[in-house]
């Protein structure tokens, strides 16, 4: 089972990504977060993330993703755990930071939810299936 973790505060984007889960037939397991405290606050009783992806929004209130970015490298010490950004930010400066700070990769928001079902399939073959396989 895939521990997939969707921090987003926009209530559409995690019904798309509810509906595509259900599209793909694969075994993930969808939790979702509203903003970088709710997530942070999770990896740090959960600091055992074998098979979780997150999934991390750039603009929401409160810790915004580039301070949870931080906080899941430098303070939690999460440094292998997949974050991938995915953000509607086509902003040079978001994207040069995210990598900076340690994003396992950047994706713009998908706008439907069959393109967010194939992202799905390519995410879990890659950083749960094929990624896995070199640390084993």
């Amino acid at each position: 089972m895939i521990n997939l973790l969707l921090v987003d505060d926009d209530q559409d984007d995690i019904y798309f990504f509810k509906q595509a889960v259900k599209k793909v037939a694969l075994p993930i397991n969808l939790s979702t977060y509203r903003d970088g405290k709710e997530i942070c606050d999770y990896l740090a009783v959960n600091k055992d993330c074998e098979n979780s992806i997150v999934l991390l929004d750039l603009n929401m209130p409160g810790i915004g993703g580039l301070e949870t970015l931080r906080i899941i490298r430098q303070s939690l010490g999460l440094i292998t755990l997949p974050v991938l950004i995915y953000t509607t930010s086509k902003n040079v400066k978001d994207i040069e930071e995210s990598y900076k700070i340690g994003a396992s990769s950047y994706i713009k928001k998908l706008d439907t939810i069959n393109e967010i079902a194939a992202f799905l399939k390519s995410v879990v073959g890659f950083w749960a299936i094929y990624n896995r396989a070199i640390n084993t």
